[in-house]
This record gives structure tokens, C-alpha cells and sequence, in this order.
């Protein structure tokens, strides 16, 4: 196909992702990956094998899983571990307790802001670090450090500059120059404005005062300064910031009202004799209630870091200090759009937060273990420093913290110009010929930010003691030889500071009174100055109801009396929460793989061995804990391409297909694509059927999208007709313009089956009106109704022959968290792409390479689900036993709904052919319509509301999936 006749092109896509770079899997790391499978092939390189030394992804290099932690995970995978196996000591056995009885396990789907006694346990943590209290309803848990990163930085985000702005400006985020890039990439992505400040490399990279200012200063006039970015310990450049400096930068953040976003994940890893950390929130309340009620902070901690390395696992916090009420109540509605953090990540953070005390049997292990890991970075990171900085043209300062040393390096103006000529940075054009002739794997350091004039890389010291050297004898035999083939010319140094630039003093005046306005207010971010599409977001399925169930909850364990004993939930498609038992091949697999020495248990068969041990050869070192690739570990992308070429008797290509954790981060990934910013007209339009889940219009909110609705069929069991769809896109044209068309099957919430005759009509309206099809399809194993089947869009769009298959555009989502497994807490999914546009293709996995990898411990539960035991493996039998009694049973509750529901006068409920939902229709008499609307209601939520009051279940309203004028339904989950 031609460029222009894709839906989704270079030209037509949302501007910002086609500016996002990200240095650490970028250019460089692609080219590695190619060399690495020429190596795999057997040509012949100059090298033996490939060093990677461009990502601080701990065990992938070679790190060892802390014994303890990976234990408790194990337990809590398959519980029945806790009383059959003597292999594992009593606070290991006491800490999985713990958690599964008050969180339930790691199938459940969380509480949106993480399970609250993990929650509890940062909070002991940060309380014990800094001598300060901590509140756990400050605590946010989240899927990695970077998730945070970006939802707050895109909470400040102003997608309509002209009417959020002060004179039209941008608001502009100051980072440090180096700095880790997802901070670039995130703020080109959410079309912010970064303010570059200089570290001071002659200082050991320290930060200073008047170099803030003097950033400042310059940006105002240009953008808004609103948010300081600080790392510490640094990445990449490896510094650990003393307390003055911190406080510094605290009065200079409070002086300019700057909401301070403190990235402090490197906190365990200080190596440097003198260095301590020293935490931002400690800062706060050392300078007294004026800096420490008044100052808003983010604090950022991972499980990636530290001594425990667990990039895998996706884990992390985030503490939010002094936010304005209003706004938190509005991120906490953001972050309900994502589901849940990753709760295998938040039972890893919680054995962080929470390690053996001295008292218990684990402690010296566990002790041994993390002196071990901090022993043998600090001789690493010395080994680094005293290698570079003896090699004549390099420079390193003491790397004092973090995993990674960023040298200088001098080069020859011929080299710079031949780099010139080429299009490449100078430094980039030295780390390719590093990579090409001597197989180690850095990255350049204008990937990072530097001063003009300087050029560095980034190398991690990760790797093992004895690979490390090698690697260091590589740079010293490489260096030298490479900058004398292009000249014996004088070598160009550091280069001076950047000229000072005209200050803007009208904008500076603008400015300083927003920042008094701001100031009256007490803080940085307020309902009015926040970005307007957030506040336009609504989640029903976590909305205020399912917040009042939560409270009537805590509200009975405190003894209050109520008319009913216990909340019943049925709210949220969470199938072990309520009660679904996780399918025992499954958890088995994820046992192993999270405690490995159980290969060597009798406990399990062959064929859970052989699962586990595919998926450990497939992640970097053998670890479900290290980084995967971006679009997911490419053995598990196979068995997906496997699963759908089975389903579909079609060829699926794993390279279109990426992992997310959880099928809603694909949508919303694919959604963001559609985001092109323009207005009116012009503004892209999404078709999204009514009712609908509510992720979609969330999103579409998020983005700044427009929201086309088409109504489902009630009268024909929710069925789709062209008719309708027609309908919507005519009555859209001129108000926005419809680009892409979302099919959920089976239905959510209404249960419906599409017939294959009804999705080629749906396909065929598609193609006419130039639209890409999202397709949603997470329930595709729930089908339950006589006669009734599932049909895929790719399958159905093969059927209609090339000038459809090869033609139409296609995203189809697929989840861990539905069908009979039921994995909501995984968090797990796959989407897999049909006839993209290649270049909007690399687009999108370039943004994703942004957030790193999806959950790995999600992607090996999906893999288990694509490849179940075959019927000559030993685990067969009792996976489709357990397999038919799940879905047996759903099917029996299915019918047990729409027959309730249709006996009771004043209802009616369509057959739930799918799914996991009845959404029957309610008739309201006139008074409680006009008492609801006059109490600002919708009449529905107030009936789900007297449920919930009055008999303690919980529904969610059908207002907020959308529905007919007049109509009035709820959701309830079977």
C-alpha cells in the first residue's frame, strides 16, 4: 500500500510520538540486536560474542535473585507451597500469608492505588529512612517507577496551549542535562517543554544554584516552568547529591513554586566512602513546616534498583507530598483508567520495603546476599573509574552511586566532521565503531544531554567482575587506535558554557504573577491549571459508587452496623476476587519460574518444567527479573503468533505482535497514536459502541480525542447493525472527523456474541469509511450461549478475501485477565497488529520502548495460557478439567441471571452469550427520575446507590457505560 491511502501514517499520527527518542534502546541497541543474531547464525565478527553494557537491567548481567524475595513470591504464586514444602523457612511462609490474606494473591486484580497493606509497608519504610511519618494514603504503587513518571507528567501536560497557558506558553519541566531519557521522551510525548540545566561535571556532577537559575531564567518567556526533575543517585552520570545541595534545591523549587519530582530509585545503591542518601522528603522537614507543608513533592522509588535488581517484575512507588486536594482526586481518576499496578510488582516492592528482621531465620541469608550485590557494585564502579580514567582521552569522575559510569571522551575534529557529514553525533559514531569491531554495547551521551562541545557514553557496571575487565581491556585497546585514524590533530576538549540569552521581561512579569496567584493557593497544580482532559475522564467501573463500597467496607471491619453483614461486589470483572480458583498448570509454571530451584522438586511434572525453563532461556539471564524487550520476550511473541495462527488458521508474524501488561495499556497505546492535537473539525473522532467499556471513552478523554458514539441493539440482544453506524458517522462529519471504529466481542458490558455476518458488515463499513478497527477481544475463550461462536476480525477479514486481508487495518487486543485463566493481577496481554503502516509501526514501538518492557511475570502467564500441556503432556487432563469446570460454571451462572432478572417485574435482561456480564434494563418510576436529577444524579446510580446502602451489593450504574436516552440499566458481574 501507498503511504497515504494507511489510516494511521507518518503525516497523520500524533506529532509528539514521531519526535520521542530514547537513546537507551535506540539506534544502537537495534544494531547490537542484529549483530547478536548474525553471531547466533555463526559469521564470523571480530569478537566471539556480544557485551551489553547499555541497560542497568541487573540480572539480565548477570546479578543473582535475592533468595528471600523470590521465595515469598513463589508462595504466594502457589500457596499450597505454604503447608506441603519444608523447604522454606517461617517468615518466608509469614510474609506470603500476609499478603495473600490481605490482598488475596496475585491473580486478584488491586485496589487501583495498590494493595493497601503494601501500602502500609512503604509507609513504614519511608518512616524508618528518613525519621519522618508517613501517611499510606500518600503512597501510590505502580507498574515500575517510569509508569508514575509519566502519569504525573502527564497531569501537567497542556494539549490546548492557547487556553491553558499564561500568553499561549507551554509549560516546561527542567531536567538535568545529562539525564535518563525517558524524561525527554515522556515530555516530547505529552507535548511539554523541556528546560535544560547543566551538571556540573568539574564538580563530580554536582548541581548548582545559580546554574538553576540561569535555566530558569532563559526558559521563561519561551515555556512555563512548572515542575524541577532531580535524579539522585544519578543516572546516567552516577553522583549522589550532598544534603546542602538537596536543600538548595528545595528553596529554589519553593522560591519559583515548582513542584518538585524527585526520582530517587538508586537510593540502596551508594558505593563512594562519604556518600550517604539523603531523601528529598527528609529535606523537607528538616527546613521546617514552611518548606514541608507547603512544598509539593513526588518521590519515586523501584524494585528495578538497588541490591534487589527486579526489573522484571515491574514494581514500584511513588509518595505524594502537599498535592492540592482537588488535583489528587483527579490523578487518582487517571490512574483508575490503567486498572492496576502490576500486583506481582507489588509483592516484590513489598519483601523490599519489608525484609527479614534480625530475629528471623532468613536474615543472614538475606544480609549476606545484599552485601554481596552492594560489595561487588562498589568494586565494580571503582574498577570503572580507575580503567577510563587511566586510558589517555577519557575522563570519569567517581561513580559514588546508581550503575553506571559516563566518561568523557576527547575526538579529533576530523571525526567530529566525517560524524557531520554522515548525520550521526560524533560520540554515537564512536560507540558504533566500538560495537562493530570490538562487540561492547554503550551508549552514546548525546542520548543523555551534554554540553555542547562534550562527548561522552554511558556504560553499566553490571556485568560480572571478570567480564567487566574485559571489557574495560576492550575500551583501552580500542580507544586510542580509533581517534589516531583520524588525525594526530589537536583533540577538542570541553567545550565552554552556553552564552546567556535576552531575558523576556514582559513574560517574566506575566509569570511572577501566575506564581504569586499560585502562591496565594499554596500550590503548583491546581483544578484550574491542570490539563483539562484528565478532568474530563470518568471510569465507571471505579467510580463513586465502587469508592462508597470500599468505605462501607472499612466502615463494617470498625464494627459499624449496617443491614447487611458483608459488601458483595460485583462491580469489576476481577474472577478470583470473586472467588474463580486459579488454574493449577498456570501457576505452576509461574512458581518455577519465580523460584527456579523447584526445577529440582518431584513436586511438579515434566511438562511445567519445560514451560518454565523455554520462558528462562528466552529473559536476559535466565531471570523472569530482568528488562525484556520493549515489545515483549520475542519466545513468548511466538507462541502468541502460535495461539492465533491455531485459533485462526491463518499465519500470524510474532514481529507484529507486542505485550503489554494488560490488554487496556495496547488500547491506550493505539489510541495515542490517533491524538494529533487539532480541534473542531478537524479533531480525530473515535466510533465507540454505547453501551462500551468505559477505558475507551476514559482514553479518548485522555487523549483529546472525540468520542462518536453508536448505539448497540438492545432489542436485537445488543446486536451492531450498519444502519446505526452509518447514523453515527454522518451526524459526526463536521464535528470531528471519525478515523477509527472500536468492536468490543464478546460485548462488555452487554454480553452479546457477534455473528460472522454482522462483523463483515461491520468490516465492510470500515473499509468505506477509511477506518482503522480496534478490536477487542479479551473474551474470546467466554462464549457460552447455544449456537453461539466467537469469530476474530482477522479471521473474518482472511474470509473477504485480499482487498480486505492485505488492505484493512487492524489492532486486536487479547488478555490474561478474562476467558477461564482469569489473571487480572498478572497483568498480561498481547496486541497484534494487521497491515500497519511500517513506519507508524516503528513509531509505536519506539513510544513503547519509552516505558521500558511490559510486566514479565504478565507476559509468562500469557504464554502458559497461548501454550497449555498438549494431550500427551502429564499436566493435560487436569488443565481441561479445570478449564471446563470454569467455564461450566460460568455458563450455568449466565443463564441463572437472565432468567432472575427476567422473573422480576420492571426488568428485563438479554441472554449473556459471552463475556462476563448481564446488563439488564431497569424501568424507574417518574418521581425517582426527577428526585435523582434534581440531587445532580443520574436515576440509575441512585438505584445502585440505595442497593449498595440498603442490601450491600455493589453494581455499577449503566449511565456509566452509556446508554439510550431514557433507558436505565446497570452492570453486574456473573
Amino acid at each position: 500500500m501507498d503511504d497515504s491511502e494507511f489510516v494511521l501514517n507518518q503525516s497523520s499520527i500524533n506529532p509528539y510520538i514521531l519526535n520521542i527518542e530514547y537513546a537507551v534502546r535506540g539506534p544502537i541497541v537495534a544494531n547490537a540486536q542484529r549483530i547478536q543474531s548474525e553471531l547466533d547464525a555463526g559469521i564470523p565478527k571480530p569478537f566471539t560474542e556480544l557485551i551489553w553494557c547499555n541497560i542497568g537491567d541487573c540480572h539480565a548481567m548477570g546479578q543473582k535473585p535475592i533468595s528471600f524475595l523470590r521465595q515469598v513470591v513463589a508462595l504466594i504464586v502457589d500457596p499450597s507451597l505454604i503447608e506441603s514444602d519444608s523447604h522454606y523457612p517461617a517468615d518466608v511462609k509469614q510474609r506470603a500469608r500476609r499478603i495473600l490474606d490481605n490482598g488475596g494473591g496475585l491473580q486478584y486484580s488491586s485496589e487501583m492505588l495498590g494493595l493497601p497493606v503494601i501500602r502500609q509497608d512503604c509507609a513504614n519504610y519511608i518512616q524508618d529512612r528518613d525519621g519522618v511519618p508517613c501517611d499510606p494514603d500518600s503512597v501510590i504503587l505502580s507498574t515500575g517507577a517510569g509508569e508514575m513518571i509519566k502519569e504525573l507528567l502527564q497531569v501537567f501536560a497542556r494539549l490546548q496551549p492557547s487556553a491553558s497557558t499564561v500568553n499561549g506558553l507551554q509549560y516546561g519541566v527542567m531536567i538535568p542535562i545529562p539525564q535518563y531519557p525517558m524524561y525527554s521522551a515522556s515530555i516530547t510525548q505529552y507535548n511539554l517543554q523541556s528546560v535544560h540545566y547543566y551538571l556540573d561535571e568539574s564538580d563530580n556532577w554536582s548541581l548548582d544554584l545559580s546554574e538553576l537559575r540561569r535555566a530558569y531564567d532563559e526558559a521563561v518567556g519561551k515555556c512555563e516552568p512548572r515542575v524541577l526533575v532531580v535524579i539522585n543517585p544519578g543516572n546516567p552520570t552516577g553522583q549522589v547529591l550532598r544534603k546542602d545541595v538537596i536543600e538548595d534545591v528545595v528553596r529554589f523549587a519553593k522560591e519559583k513554586n515548582l513542584f518538585i519530582l524527585a526520582d530517587e530509585v538508586y537510593q540502596h545503591n551508594v558505593y563512594a566512602e562519604g556518600a550517604k542518601f539523603y531523601s528529598f522528603k527528609r529535606a523537607l522537614h528538616r527546613l521546617g513546616p514552611e518548606f514541608s507543608t507547603t512544598v509539593q513533592l513526588a518521590s519515586l522509588m523501584s524494585a528495578s534498583k538497588g541490591y534487589a535488581g527486579e526489573c522484571g517484575f515491574r514494581g514500584g512507588y511513588c509518595e505524594l507530598l502537599n498535592p492540592d486536594a482537588r488535583l489528587q482526586s483527579l490523578l487518582y481518576r487517571q490512574l483508575a483508567n490503567r486498572g492496576c499496578p502490576s500486583v506481582a510488582g507489588q509483592a516484590i516492592l513489598d519483601v523490599i520495603v519489608n525484609p527479614p528482621k534480625p530475629d528471623e531465620p532468613s536474615f543472614a541469608k538475606h544480609e549476606r546476599e545484599k552485601s554481596q550485590v552492594l560489595g561487588d557494585l562498589k568494586l565494580k564502579a571503582q574498577m570503572a573509574t580507575e580503567t577510563f580514567n587511566s586510558i589517555p582521552g577519557m575522563r570519569c569522575n567517581p561513580v559514588q552511586g546508581a550503575m553506571y559510569a559516563f566518561p568523557s571522551i576527547e575526538l579529533p575534529p576530523k571525526l567530529i566532521e566525517e560524524a557531520k557529514a554522515k548525520g550521526m553525533q560524533p560520540d554515537e559514531m564512536y560507540c558504533t565503531a566500538l560495537l562493530e569491531e570490538k562487540g561492547v554495547c554503550v551508549v552514546p551521551g548525546s542520548g543523555f544531554g551534554q554540553r555542547p562541545g562534550t562527548y561522552h557514553f554511558r556504560m553499566t557496571i553490571l556485568p560480572p567482575v571478570d567480564k567487566l575487565r574485559q571489557v574495560m581491556e576492550q575500551f583501552r585497546d580500542f580507544h586510542q587506535s580509533f581517534v589516531n585514524r583520524f588525525s594526530r590533530s589537536r583533540l577538542i576538549r570541553s567545550a565552554s558554557h552556553l552564552s546567556k540569552k535576552t531575558r523576556h521581561n514582559f513574560y517574566k512579569k506575566q509569570l511572577n504573577l501566575r506564581i504569586k496567584m499560585q502562591q496565594a493557593s499554596g500550590k503548583v497544580l491546581t483544578l484550574e491549571s491542570m490539563n483539562p482532559c484528565v478532568k474530563r475522564l470518568e471510569y465507571a467501573v471505579r467510580g463513586p459508587i465502587v469508592a462508597r463500597a470500599t468505605q462501607l467496607e472499612k466502615e463494617l471491619k470498625s464494627g459499624a452496623t449496617k443491614p447487611f453483614s458483608e459488601v458483595i461486589r460485583c462491580n469489576i470483572g476481577d474472577c478470583h476476587a470473586m472467588g474463580q480458583k486459579p488454574i493449577t498448570f498456570l501457576r505452576q509454571v509461574i512458581a518455577v519460574l519465580s523460584d527456579p530451584s523447584l526445577m529440582d522438586s518431584d513436586r511438579y511434572p515434566a511438562d511445567v518444567k519445560a514451560r518454565a525453563k523455554r520462558i528462562l532461556e528466552g529473559c536476559g539471564g535466565g531471570s523472569v527479573g530482568a528488562y525484556s524487550a520493549s515489545c515483549g520476550v520475542p519466545v513468548i511473541r511466538e507462541d502468541c503468533a502460535k495461539y492465533i495462527e491455531a485459533r485462526d488458521g491463518i499465519p500470524a508474524n510474532p514481529e507484529n505482535i507486542f505485550l503489554t501488561s494488560g490488554a487496556s495499556e495496547a488500547v491506550k497505546a493505539v489510541l495515542e497514536l490517533l491524538a494529533t492535537g487539532q480541534e473542531g473539525a478537524d479533531q480525530p473522532g473515535v466510533m465507540v459502541p454505547i453501551p462500551q467499556y468505559p477505558l475507551y471513552s476514559a482514553s479518548i478523554s485522555q487523549y483529546n480525542l472525540q468520542t462518536v458514539p453508536y448505539y448497540l441493539e438492545e432489542s436485537d440482544n445488543w446486536s451492531l447493525s450498519q444502519a446505526e453506524l452509518r447514523r453515527a458517522y454522518d451526524e459526526a462529519v463536521g464535528k470531528c472527523k471519525p478515523r477509527a471504529l472500536v468492536v468490543i466481542n464478546p460485548g462488555n458490558p452487554t454480553g452479546q456474541v457477534l455473528r460472522k455476518e454482522i462483523i463483515e458488515d461491520v468490516i465492510r463499513f470500515a473499509k468505506e469509511k477509511n477506518l482503522f478497527i480496534l478490536a477487542d477481544e479479551v473474551y474470546q475463550h467466554n462464549v457460552y450461549a447455544e449456537g453461539a461462536k466467537f469469530y476474530s476480525f482477522k479471521q473474518v477479514l482472511h474470509g473477504m478475501g485480499d482487498a480486505y486481508f492485505k488492505e484493512m487495518e487492524l489492532a486486536s487486543f487479547m488478555s490474561a485477565s478474562k476467558g477461564y485463566m482469569g489473571e487480572c493481577g498478572f497483568r498480561g496481554g498481547y496486541c497484534e497488529l494487521v497491515n500497519m503502516d511500517p513506519e507508524v509501526q516503528a513509531m509505536l514501538y519506539k513510544q513503547l520502548s519509552a516505558r521500558l518492557c511490559s510486566v514479565v511475570m504478565g507476559q509468562a502467564i500469557l504464554d502458559v495460557i497461548m501454550n497449555p500441556p498438549k494431550p500427551d503432556e502429564p499436566s493435560f487432563a487436569e488443565h481441561e478439567r479445570e478449564k471446563s469446570q470454569v467455564l461450566g460454571d460460568l455458563k450455568l451462572k449466565a443463564q441463572m441471571a437472565t432468567e432472575t432478572f427476567n422473573s422480576i417485574p420492571g426488568m428485563r435482561c438479554n441472554p449473556v452469550q459471552g463475556a462476563m456480564y448481564a446488563f439488564p434494563s431497569i424501568e424507574l418510576p417518574p418521581k425517582l427520575i426527577e428526585e435523582a436529577k434534581a440531587k445532580g444524579m443520574q436515576p440509575d446510580a441512585m438505584y445502585c446507590t440505595a442497593l449498595l446502602e440498603e442490601k450491600g451489593v455493589c453494581v455499577v450504574p449503566g449511565s456509566g457505560f452509556g446508554q439510550r436516552p431514557g433507558t436505565y440499566h446497570f452492570s453486574a458481574y456473573v
